[in-house]
């Protein structure tokens, strides 16, 4: 199915390129005609490698969380904290669920972003009444994962040609 939709988008942008966009006159038209073509681009740019993006980021957070489990687990202080327990539940529900869905990775990966969203919030009240330099590292991990996720946005985008986009 991924082939197909990846053909149909090549077909429109080519209709939009080569055939719609040089019979346009109006330069507020043929704007919006290139802005389109750009943002399908994109689009299938996106979605030839998002089963790669998706696959690497779920490892990753599978690894900062497993690290997490970690540390608690090697923590007196922290396998005795109420949120830090709360947080190893949390993921060990995550490990508990099994998707059966067509979109797996989008599908886990949705989950695993929304629980390193919590962790990230708990880690900061964990802090304040716990030092450990160990919750300092995953932070470190954390923080270089949010960078590579941008980087890896950021490398997907095309933007577009801006002068041909002025021209009209």
């Amino acid at each position: 199915m991924q082939l197909f939709i990846d053909q149909l988008l090549k077909g429109i942008i080519y209709s939009l390129d080569q055939v719609i966009l040089p019979g346009l006159s109006s330069p507020y038209l043929r704007a919006q005609a290139i802005a389109i073509s750009s943002s399908l681009r994109n689009l299938a740019t996106r979605l030839a490698s998002l089963d790669q993006v998706l696959g690497y980021q779920n490892h990753s957070l599978k690894s900062i969380f497993q690290s997490l489990e970690k540390i608690i687990d090697s923590s007196p202080e922290l396998s005795n904290d109420k949120t830090s327990m709360g947080l190893k539940e949390k993921i060990e529900g995550q490990w508990a669920k099994i998707y059966d869905t067509k979109q797996l990775l989008a599908d886990e990966n949705y989950d695993l972003k929304l629980l390193l969203e919590e962790i990230i919030g708990s880690l900061w009240e964990i802090e304040d009444r716990i030092a450990i330099q160990s919750l300092r590292e995953l932070h470190g991990q954390i923080r270089q994962f949010l960078k590579q996720e941008v980087e890896t946005e950021l490398s997907l985008l095309t933007p577009p040609d801006m002068a041909q986009v002025s021209k009209g």
